[in-house]
């Protein structure tokens, strides 16, 4: 199985050396690696080149494009996305890394269980040293996507997880433009709808937490819009997909989620609706939404709806 592993690339000069080496000593030799340069201020790409030459062996499977001007991450994972020719598909982000024996882990148990999508655990990774390991949850699909939906309770991670490209591309599932934060929630949450999914419990990724400079710290306004975006891209896929309602009630939880997140950052529900636009599906979200719009402090409606959360959570959402 020939493995195509993703990486977008945008001012990561000092993360992006461990990274490349990570990817180029990885045990599974049947893997292309593309790179997109999205307009990168610093030296990424020349550090990129530098280590590759330590790996002569992967110089004819790396393939490094550029984007002529700066469109962003989620546009970045689509142009490797669109240029990957490989059977099974990874992503990963700069400054991030891999254990050397990743990709054939995930390659081995996507073989052997004929699946969609495979997921691994990942470690907590900070000035070079490993921190916590968290297993993928032990869930059914459903219940697993069912969490992912209603938000804050299980990672939607994009990495760890290797993909069949032919199944992403069968379900129509990409990165859409203009969404560069929550941009993995639009794929993941779309892709498990129909996958095939099976989980691993040895650690496939190291996950960088000291990059202050990464989408993961930053809640700017233009995080906030991209968010907004991303719920909405969600929300009308499992409106035209999720016939049978299977999710309604974990969709409606975590749009209501997504209110308060963006009314904790200071904006207006006429604001949120211009990019989101919601109507619970559940008279009793309807009503709860109303609550939350209505003026009441934030402090309540936070703690209105988590308790509220635990209730819906322990019926099975």
């Amino acid at each position: 199985m020939k493995v195509s592993v993703l990486v977008p690339v945008y001012g990561v000069a000092q993360y992006i050396g461990a990274c490349a080496a990570s990817l180029f000593g990885q045990t599974y030799h049947d893997i292309e690696f593309i790179f997109v340069d999205d307009c990168s201020p610093d030296d990424s790409i020349s550090v990129l080149k530098a280590v590759l030459k330590a790996y002569p062996d992967r110089e004819n499977q790396v393939r490094i494009l550029r984007h002529e001007v700066n469109k962003g991450v989620g546009t970045a994972r689509q142009t490797a996305f669109a240029h990957a020719t490989g059977e099974a598909v990874m992503h990963a982000d700069s400054d991030d890394v891999l254990p050397k024996d990743a990709v054939e882990l995930l390659v081995k148990a996507m073989q052997k269980g004929a699946y969609d999508i495979v997921t691994g655990a990942y470690a907590t990774y900070e000035n070079g040293t490993i921190g916590a390991i968290m297993a993928p949850p032990k869930l059914s699909r459903r219940r697993y996507l069912r969490l992912m939906l209603c938000q804050n309770l299980v990672k939607h991670h994009l990495w760890a997880r290797l993909y069949r490209r032919a199944f992403l591309q069968e379900q129509h599932i990409g990165f859409a433009t203009g969404i560069d934060y929550c941009e993995d929630y639009t794929v993941v949450t779309r892709a498990f709808l129909h996958a095939k999914y099976g989980h691993i419990d040895q650690v496939v990724y190291y996950y960088r937490t000291d990059n202050v400079a990464s989408y993961t710290h930053q809640i700017s306004r233009k995080n906030l819009v991209s968010m907004l975006k991303a719920n909405a891209v969600v929300a009308d896929f499992f409106r035209q997909n999720d016939r049978k309602k299977t999710y309604r009630m974990a969709l409606d939880m975590g749009l209501i989620n997504m209110y308060r997140e963006a009314m904790k950052q200071g904006m207006q529900p006429e604001e949120i609706e211009l990019y989101c636009p919601f109507r619970p599906s559940k008279l009793v979200n309807r009503l709860f939404l109303k609550m939350m719009k209505s003026g009441i402090p934030l402090q309540v409606s936070n703690v209105l709806y988590l308790v509220y959360r635990r209730i819906a959570r322990s019926l099975g959402m």
